[in-house]
Protein backbone atom coordinates (compact mmCIF):
# COMPACT_ATOMS: atom_id res chain seq x y z
CA UNK A 1 0.00 0.00 0.00
CA UNK A 2 1.57 3.19 -1.00
CA UNK A 3 0.95 6.36 0.93
CA UNK A 4 1.35 9.49 -0.85
CA UNK A 5 2.49 13.14 1.26
CA UNK A 6 -0.04 15.32 1.64
CA UNK A 7 2.07 18.86 1.71
CA UNK A 8 0.81 21.61 3.99
CA UNK A 9 0.95 24.92 3.24
CA UNK A 10 4.20 26.96 5.60
CA UNK A 11 2.59 29.42 7.83
CA UNK A 12 3.49 33.00 7.09
CA UNK A 13 6.44 34.32 8.66
CA UNK A 14 6.05 36.23 12.07
CA UNK A 15 6.39 40.00 12.17
CA UNK A 16 9.06 41.25 14.09
CA UNK A 17 7.28 42.98 17.63
CA UNK A 18 10.55 44.47 17.91
CA UNK A 19 10.36 46.07 14.57
CA UNK A 20 9.84 50.29 14.92
CA UNK A 21 6.20 51.47 13.72
CA UNK A 22 6.25 53.97 10.47
CA UNK A 23 7.14 57.74 11.07
CA UNK A 24 4.39 59.97 10.09
CA UNK A 25 5.41 63.26 7.93
CA UNK A 26 4.97 66.44 9.77
CA UNK A 27 2.92 69.17 8.28
CA UNK A 28 4.54 71.82 7.40
CA UNK A 29 4.05 75.30 9.43
CA UNK A 30 5.59 77.17 7.33
CA UNK A 31 2.69 80.23 6.64
CA UNK A 32 2.56 81.62 3.03
CA UNK A 33 3.96 85.19 2.28
CA UNK A 34 1.63 88.18 1.84
CA UNK A 35 1.89 89.31 -1.71
CA UNK A 36 4.79 92.31 -2.00
CA UNK A 37 3.08 95.44 -3.20
CA UNK A 38 3.77 96.51 -6.31
CA UNK A 39 5.27 99.58 -7.61
CA UNK A 40 2.37 101.59 -8.52
CA UNK A 41 0.63 100.80 -5.38
CA UNK A 42 2.97 102.19 -3.40
CA UNK A 43 3.03 105.30 -5.71
CA UNK A 44 -0.41 105.34 -5.29
CA UNK A 45 -0.38 105.08 -1.41
CA UNK A 46 2.14 107.90 -1.55
CA UNK A 47 0.42 110.36 -3.69
CA UNK A 48 -2.84 110.17 -1.06
CA UNK A 49 -0.81 110.50 1.96
CA UNK A 50 1.05 113.78 0.08
CA UNK A 51 -2.44 115.26 -1.12
CA UNK A 52 -3.81 114.91 2.40
CA UNK A 53 -0.71 116.70 4.30
CA UNK A 54 -0.96 119.65 1.42
CA UNK A 55 -4.66 119.61 1.85
CA UNK A 56 -4.36 120.11 5.35
CA UNK A 57 -1.54 122.47 5.15
CA UNK A 58 -3.93 124.70 3.09
CA UNK A 59 -6.69 124.77 5.16
CA UNK A 60 -4.62 125.78 7.88
CA UNK A 61 -3.06 128.73 6.30
CA UNK A 62 -6.59 129.41 4.67
CA UNK A 63 -8.45 129.54 8.12
CA UNK A 64 -5.25 131.83 9.55
CA UNK A 65 -5.59 134.19 6.51
CA UNK A 66 -9.48 134.38 7.28
CA UNK A 67 -9.20 134.80 10.65
CA UNK A 68 -7.02 138.11 10.28
CA UNK A 69 -9.36 139.83 8.51
CA UNK A 70 -11.54 140.29 11.61
CA UNK A 71 -9.70 143.19 12.72
CA UNK A 72 -10.68 144.69 16.15
CA UNK A 73 -12.53 148.33 16.02
CA UNK A 74 -10.02 151.02 16.83
CA UNK A 75 -9.70 152.34 20.20
CA UNK A 76 -11.07 155.39 21.82
CA UNK A 77 -10.37 159.42 19.84
CA UNK A 78 -10.61 161.44 23.33
CA UNK A 79 -9.65 164.25 20.52
CA UNK A 80 -12.79 164.10 18.24
CA UNK A 81 -14.55 165.84 20.42
CA UNK A 82 -12.76 168.68 21.51
CA UNK A 83 -11.64 169.17 25.06
CA UNK A 84 -15.07 170.00 26.48
CA UNK A 85 -17.08 167.51 24.56
CA UNK A 86 -18.86 164.21 26.04
CA UNK A 87 -17.81 161.24 24.73
CA UNK A 88 -19.58 158.06 25.36
CA UNK A 89 -17.90 155.13 24.84
CA UNK A 90 -19.62 151.60 24.28
CA UNK A 91 -17.19 148.52 24.32
CA UNK A 92 -18.73 145.27 22.72
CA UNK A 93 -18.72 142.44 24.67
CA UNK A 94 -21.13 139.69 23.92
CA UNK A 95 -23.75 139.15 21.29
CA UNK A 96 -26.68 136.89 22.17
CA UNK A 97 -27.88 135.88 19.00
CA UNK A 98 -31.29 133.95 20.02
CA UNK A 99 -32.22 137.09 21.54
CA UNK A 100 -31.34 139.82 20.09
CA UNK A 101 -29.46 141.33 22.51
CA UNK A 102 -26.04 142.98 22.30
CA UNK A 103 -24.15 143.40 25.48
CA UNK A 104 -22.02 146.78 25.98
CA UNK A 105 -19.94 148.10 28.70
CA UNK A 106 -20.72 152.31 28.76
CA UNK A 107 -18.08 154.22 29.70
CA UNK A 108 -18.45 158.08 29.91
CA UNK A 109 -15.84 160.68 29.30
CA UNK A 110 -17.51 164.60 30.23
CA UNK A 111 -16.30 167.33 29.60
CA UNK A 112 -13.05 169.05 31.12
CA UNK A 113 -15.67 171.31 33.28
CA UNK A 114 -17.14 168.56 34.51
CA UNK A 115 -13.88 167.17 36.59
CA UNK A 116 -12.03 167.83 40.02
CA UNK A 117 -9.24 168.54 39.18
CA UNK A 118 -7.73 167.85 42.37
CA UNK A 119 -8.57 164.37 42.98
CA UNK A 120 -9.35 164.00 38.73
CA UNK A 121 -13.18 162.47 39.62
CA UNK A 122 -16.10 163.90 38.64
CA UNK A 123 -17.02 167.01 40.22
CA UNK A 124 -20.82 166.65 39.46
CA UNK A 125 -23.29 163.92 38.92
CA UNK A 126 -23.24 162.77 35.35
CA UNK A 127 -26.41 160.57 33.44
CA UNK A 128 -25.62 159.14 30.22
CA UNK A 129 -29.31 158.00 28.08
CA UNK A 130 -28.83 155.90 25.04
CA UNK A 131 -31.72 156.29 21.89
CA UNK A 132 -33.14 153.67 21.59
CA UNK A 133 -33.01 153.69 25.21
CA UNK A 134 -31.36 150.43 27.03
CA UNK A 135 -32.75 147.54 29.38
CA UNK A 136 -31.31 150.10 32.44
CA UNK A 137 -32.65 153.32 31.56
CA UNK A 138 -30.40 155.72 32.50
CA UNK A 139 -26.62 155.03 33.55
CA UNK A 140 -25.97 157.13 36.56
CA UNK A 141 -22.10 158.63 37.44
CA UNK A 142 -22.06 159.83 41.25
CA UNK A 143 -20.12 162.86 42.06
CA UNK A 144 -16.70 162.49 43.61
CA UNK A 145 -15.69 158.87 41.92
CA UNK A 146 -14.28 158.02 38.66
CA UNK A 147 -16.48 157.23 36.06
CA UNK A 148 -16.70 153.08 36.24
CA UNK A 149 -17.87 150.63 32.75
CA UNK A 150 -21.30 149.98 33.48
CA UNK A 151 -22.38 146.91 31.43
CA UNK A 152 -26.21 147.11 29.93
CA UNK A 153 -27.88 146.13 26.55
CA UNK A 154 -29.30 147.12 23.18
CA UNK A 155 -31.34 145.73 20.87
CA UNK A 156 -29.56 143.98 17.61
CA UNK A 157 -31.75 143.04 15.05
CA UNK A 158 -31.43 139.88 12.83
CA UNK A 159 -32.68 136.21 12.18
CA UNK A 160 -30.72 133.58 14.11
CA UNK A 161 -32.35 130.60 12.35
CA UNK A 162 -30.24 131.90 8.80
CA UNK A 163 -27.02 130.15 10.81
CA UNK A 164 -24.19 130.86 9.63
CA UNK A 165 -25.16 133.35 7.07
CA UNK A 166 -27.37 135.04 9.92
CA UNK A 167 -26.28 138.80 10.15
CA UNK A 168 -27.37 141.21 12.80
CA UNK A 169 -28.03 145.36 13.12
CA UNK A 170 -28.36 147.62 15.66
CA UNK A 171 -30.73 150.93 15.33
CA UNK A 172 -29.04 154.39 15.23
CA UNK A 173 -27.59 155.01 18.50
CA UNK A 174 -27.25 157.83 20.01
CA UNK A 175 -26.87 159.39 23.28
CA UNK A 176 -27.35 162.16 25.92
CA UNK A 177 -25.83 163.03 28.75
CA UNK A 178 -27.33 164.86 31.68
CA UNK A 179 -24.88 166.86 34.37
CA UNK A 180 -26.09 167.83 37.44
CA UNK A 181 -28.32 167.41 40.25
CA UNK A 182 -31.96 168.64 40.63
CA UNK A 183 -32.85 172.08 39.51
CA UNK A 184 -29.53 172.43 38.59
CA UNK A 185 -29.52 169.37 35.83
CA UNK A 186 -29.22 170.17 31.91
CA UNK A 187 -28.84 168.25 29.10
CA UNK A 188 -25.38 168.00 26.97
CA UNK A 189 -25.23 165.81 23.54
CA UNK A 190 -22.91 163.07 24.02
CA UNK A 191 -20.71 161.65 20.91
CA UNK A 192 -21.05 157.73 20.56
CA UNK A 193 -17.98 155.53 19.85
CA UNK A 194 -17.95 151.95 19.74
CA UNK A 195 -14.69 149.95 20.13
CA UNK A 196 -14.06 146.32 20.96
CA UNK A 197 -13.72 142.80 19.28
CA UNK A 198 -16.16 140.11 19.36
CA UNK A 199 -14.59 136.17 18.69
CA UNK A 200 -15.93 134.75 15.57
CA UNK A 201 -17.26 137.63 14.20
CA UNK A 202 -16.71 140.89 12.06
CA UNK A 203 -17.75 144.21 13.49
CA UNK A 204 -18.64 147.23 11.18
CA UNK A 205 -19.29 150.50 12.42
CA UNK A 206 -21.03 153.50 10.12
CA UNK A 207 -21.66 156.83 11.37
CA UNK A 208 -24.78 158.48 10.07
CA UNK A 209 -25.25 162.55 10.09
CA UNK A 210 -27.61 164.20 8.67
CA UNK A 211 -26.45 166.82 6.09
CA UNK A 212 -29.13 169.80 7.10
CA UNK A 213 -28.01 169.30 10.83
CA UNK A 214 -31.25 168.66 12.12
CA UNK A 215 -31.54 166.27 14.76
CA UNK A 216 -32.17 162.51 13.95
CA UNK A 217 -33.17 161.28 17.40
CA UNK A 218 -34.21 162.62 20.55
CA UNK A 219 -30.92 163.24 21.05
CA UNK A 220 -29.17 166.79 21.44
CA UNK A 221 -26.42 164.75 18.64
CA UNK A 222 -26.76 164.79 15.17
CA UNK A 223 -25.12 161.85 14.46
CA UNK A 224 -26.17 158.18 15.21
CA UNK A 225 -24.35 155.22 15.42
CA UNK A 226 -25.43 152.03 13.56
CA UNK A 227 -23.48 148.39 14.41
CA UNK A 228 -23.17 145.82 12.19
CA UNK A 229 -22.06 142.29 13.06
CA UNK A 230 -21.37 139.08 10.46
CA UNK A 231 -19.87 135.78 11.49
CA UNK A 232 -15.78 136.24 10.23
CA UNK A 233 -14.91 133.87 7.30
CA UNK A 234 -12.83 131.90 9.81
CA UNK A 235 -15.38 130.25 11.68
CA UNK A 236 -18.28 130.15 8.87
CA UNK A 237 -15.17 127.83 6.68
CA UNK A 238 -15.31 125.42 10.13
CA UNK A 239 -19.04 125.65 10.21
CA UNK A 240 -19.09 124.27 6.20
CA UNK A 241 -16.60 121.76 6.70
CA UNK A 242 -18.52 120.13 9.72
CA UNK A 243 -21.15 120.33 7.25
CA UNK A 244 -19.24 118.37 4.67
CA UNK A 245 -18.60 115.77 7.25
CA UNK A 246 -22.07 115.43 8.28
CA UNK A 247 -23.04 114.66 4.75
CA UNK A 248 -20.52 112.60 3.94
CA UNK A 249 -21.34 110.17 6.94
CA UNK A 250 -24.45 108.94 5.32
CA UNK A 251 -23.55 108.94 1.33
CA UNK A 252 -20.70 106.33 2.82
CA UNK A 253 -23.29 104.25 4.71
CA UNK A 254 -25.93 103.78 1.75
CA UNK A 255 -22.65 102.84 -0.67
CA UNK A 256 -21.87 100.26 1.37
CA UNK A 257 -25.04 99.08 2.52
CA UNK A 258 -26.96 99.12 -0.52
CA UNK A 259 -25.00 96.52 -2.38
CA UNK A 260 -25.29 94.44 0.55
CA UNK A 261 -28.61 94.30 0.45
CA UNK A 262 -28.77 93.37 -2.82
CA UNK A 263 -26.29 91.02 -2.76
CA UNK A 264 -23.58 92.18 -4.90
CA UNK A 265 -21.21 92.20 -1.48
CA UNK A 266 -20.79 89.95 1.35
CA UNK A 267 -22.27 90.50 4.52
CA UNK A 268 -20.16 91.46 6.98
CA UNK A 269 -21.05 91.41 11.22
CA UNK A 270 -19.17 93.88 12.23
CA UNK A 271 -20.68 96.70 10.75
CA UNK A 272 -23.15 96.94 12.77
CA UNK A 273 -20.86 98.64 15.60
CA UNK A 274 -20.02 100.73 12.41
CA UNK A 275 -23.66 101.91 11.68
CA UNK A 276 -24.44 102.41 15.21
CA UNK A 277 -21.45 104.99 16.26
CA UNK A 278 -21.92 107.28 12.76
CA UNK A 279 -25.66 107.26 13.77
CA UNK A 280 -25.08 108.61 17.63
CA UNK A 281 -21.70 110.90 15.93
CA UNK A 282 -24.09 113.40 14.76
CA UNK A 283 -25.80 114.82 17.51
CA UNK A 284 -21.67 115.99 18.70
CA UNK A 285 -20.70 117.26 15.39
CA UNK A 286 -24.21 119.36 15.42
CA UNK A 287 -23.51 120.87 19.05
CA UNK A 288 -20.04 121.67 18.26
CA UNK A 289 -20.76 123.80 15.61
CA UNK A 290 -19.12 127.58 16.09
CA UNK A 291 -21.88 130.14 16.98
CA UNK A 292 -24.57 127.22 18.29
CA UNK A 293 -27.38 127.55 16.05
CA UNK A 294 -30.89 127.42 17.36
CA UNK A 295 -32.87 123.92 17.39
CA UNK A 296 -35.15 124.56 14.54
CA UNK A 297 -32.87 126.66 12.01
CA UNK A 298 -32.12 125.21 8.56
CA UNK A 299 -29.19 123.19 9.26
CA UNK A 300 -31.42 121.17 11.12
CA UNK A 301 -34.10 121.03 8.53
CA UNK A 302 -31.94 120.73 5.76
CA UNK A 303 -29.10 118.90 6.80
CA UNK A 304 -29.55 117.13 10.33
CA UNK A 305 -32.99 115.48 9.25
CA UNK A 306 -31.09 114.28 5.83
CA UNK A 307 -28.12 112.54 7.70
CA UNK A 308 -30.29 110.93 10.80
CA UNK A 309 -33.09 109.61 7.86
CA UNK A 310 -29.89 108.11 5.25
CA UNK A 311 -27.97 106.37 8.45
CA UNK A 312 -31.22 104.85 9.53
CA UNK A 313 -32.21 103.71 6.13
CA UNK A 314 -28.65 102.46 5.93
CA UNK A 315 -28.65 100.43 9.16
CA UNK A 316 -32.39 98.98 7.92
CA UNK A 317 -30.44 97.96 4.69
CA UNK A 318 -27.66 96.14 6.91
CA UNK A 319 -30.57 94.28 8.83
CA UNK A 320 -32.27 93.37 6.19
CA UNK A 321 -29.53 91.84 4.68
CA UNK A 322 -28.71 90.16 7.96
CA UNK A 323 -32.31 88.58 8.39
CA UNK A 324 -31.80 87.64 4.80
CA UNK A 325 -28.54 85.69 5.03
CA UNK A 326 -30.31 83.98 8.30
CA UNK A 327 -29.90 80.05 8.43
Amino acid sequence: MTTEAQSTPSPPPALDEAAPAPKKKKKSTVTAKPPKLKKSQIEIGVAILVTVFITYALSLFGVHLLQREGAPLPPLDLSQGGGDATIVQLRVEELKPVANRLTVNVLVYPGIAQYDPRFDVLGNDVAVRLYPTSDLGDLNYPRGKAPAQLTTTIEAHGNPRNWPFDKYKTEPIAADAFVGAADNRKKVPALVQVTGSLDGWNISVERIRDSSGLRTSRSMDTGNVVVTLERAEGPLLFDLVICLVLMTLPTIALIVAIPMAMGRRKFVPPFGTWYAAMLFAVVPLRNILPGSPPPGSWVDQALVQWVLLALVTAMSLYFYSWVRQGD
